[in-house]
């Protein structure tokens, strides 16, 4: 069952729409319009110029009509919100006929269902897409419904489509639409046999016989003038239905129509044939055909009379729409490609400028930082005179042990202390580099972060030459980490004594 349906119904002076939708299990009206296709007729001129020639105001009724169904359809497609429609049409704008077929022939349905049209067809070289419907089947034979659009009637519709850039999907008679919505009311007089059902809604008549409450004749009688005219109608359509679906007696004449009902004389016309039941349709359910084809049309009835034209331009549609879509998502795919081949690159283009930007500004005020801090070190260091030379050679010398002659002493302020010296024993140089690791300042902070001895080597006088690498502890070194940038600073220096 589709989600929702959207039926236009030409009826008469009239175009219906309704939506259903679907709610729960059953379908619910949505929306529903009515729109006014009706054209006003002008005068024929009194003396033509000729017999044969065509009054222009007759040529520009035509064309207004199609305008007027135009104008509707495009008002249709605006307030429903889609292009796609079913269409119901009255029985007087097709050809339809009922056909009986053996059960073992069944498969032969279409084939004969074709054959009847043609048969009844006015236009005999015409070719029609066929509709068929299944209405009642036996142990022995099927009834079915035949329909078909003559193109007369769609080439008009099909124009007044094109230009509104509607398109049908599916076509029905309105009278099966009718009987569908007022089944209740048509079999309200229990069950008769054959019953006549005469519809007179909008637009003209329609005459169904239903044999069994499955209808086995259907017909589209039109506007009737008299009571006389519509008696004549009926009797040829009861002969008619004799000779395709046998004989038997009419148990009730239903009539179904708006309004106040037929007249005493179209009451005493019908009386002649059988007893005459009139249901009276109020103006609420003017929709009763339009929402009958809906139904069917969720049911999954099967008679459809669209033309190949219509369904050309249906299946056209819905291509041009594919492919426009198809088209919007390439071309939206190529655009992020693009997007991602040229707008990556430059968006880390952007984001490395602004990155170096960033390191530039961070990188001037951090120069200007450590500028300052580098002035603050340097005066401390020379306003420290603990660190000093005098007070360095004056720790040095405190700490040598006897035995020991200091022979040359390179100072380098804030850096290192290079001593080169001679032990009587080797024992003495350990001692030496031991005192010079321990050795502290009045603060009792440590002198040296690092005391590095040689090798002691016997000189020609019998002592031993050695020297010590004593670096001076940073602040770093102070709180518990090693200074490297004073051990880079310290290679390949030299200072004076």
């Amino acid at each position: 069952m589709p989600k929702e349906v959207t039926v236009l119904g030409l009826e008469g002076s009239v175009l219906r729409g309704i939506r259903l939708e679907e709610s729960g299990k059953d379908m619910q009206v949505s929306s529903s319009e009515t729109w006014d296709i009706s054209v006003q007729e002008t005068e024929a001129p009194q003396e033509p110029d000729s017999p044969d020639s065509v009054p222009e105001d007759s040529v520009d009724q035509a064309e207004s009509a199609v305008d007027r169904l135009a104008g509707a359809f495009a008002a249709a497609v605006k307030t429903f919100g889609t292009h796609e429609f079913v269409l119901s049409l009255p029985l007087s704008k097709l050809l339809v006929e009922t056909v009986r077929v053996p059960v073992e022939r069944r498969d032969e349905l279409d084939e004969i269902a074709t054959e009847a049209l043609k048969r009844i067809s006015p236009f005999p070289d015409e070719v029609y897409r066929t509709g068929v419907e299944v209405v009642a089947e036996t142990d022995r034979e099927v009834f079915a419904v035949v329909a078909a659009l003559p193109d007369a009637v769609s080439v008009e519709i099909g124009d007044a489509l094109d230009a509104a850039k509607a398109r049908i999907v599916r076509t029905d008679a309105t009278a099966l639409g009718r009987l569908r919505t007022l089944w209740p009311r048509i079999v309200a007089g229990g069950a008769v046999g054959r019953r006549l059902v005469l519809m007179d809604l909008d637009d003209g008549w329609d005459s169904l016989v239903l044999d069994d409450d499955a209808p086995v004749a259907m017909r589209g009688l039109g506007m009737v003038a008299t009571a006389a005219e519509l008696g004549r109608e009926v009797m040829l359509g009861l002969i008619r239905c004799e000779n395709t679906a046998g004989m038997r007696p009419l148990g009730e004449i239903v009539v179904v129509t708006a309004g106040e009902g037929p007249s005493e004389d179209v009451k005493s016309r019908l009386e002649a044939f059988a007893p005459v039941r009139v249901e009276l349709v109020p103006q609420d359910e003017a929709y009763a055909g339009v929402e009958g084809i809906a139904n069917r049309m969720a049911e999954g009835s099967t008679l459809d009379v669209t033309p190949d034209a219509w369904v050309a331009a249906l299946k056209d549609a819905r291509f041009k729409k594919r492919l426009t879509v198809g088209m919007a998502v390439a071309g939206g795919l190529w655009f992020l490609a693009m997007l991602v081949l040229f707008g990556v690159p430059f968006g880390f283009g952007w984001m490395a400028d602004r990155q170096k930007a960033a390191s530039k500004k961070h990188h001037t005020v951090y120069q200007r930082v450590k500028d300052t801090r580098d002035r603050v070190r340097l005066v401390q260091r020379y306003s420290d005179h603990a660190r000093g030379a005098l007070e360095t050679i004056k720790v040095v010398s405190d700490r040598m042990p006897e035995g020991v002659t200091l022979s040359q002493l390179q100072y380098r302020r804030g850096e290192y202390v290079r001593v080169w010296a001679e032990a009587d024993q080797p024992t003495d140089a350990y001692a030496f580099k031991k005192a010079l690791d321990k050795a502290s300042m009045d603060d009792d902070s440590k002198l040296f972060s690092e005391v590095t001895l040689s090798e002691v080597k016997q000189s020609r006088g019998g002592g031993h030459r050695f020297d010590i690498d004593a670096k001076f502890a940073t602040e770093d070194d102070e709180s518990g980490s090693a200074g490297k940038t004073g051990n880079s600073s310290a290679s390949g220096r030299k200072g004076g004594d």
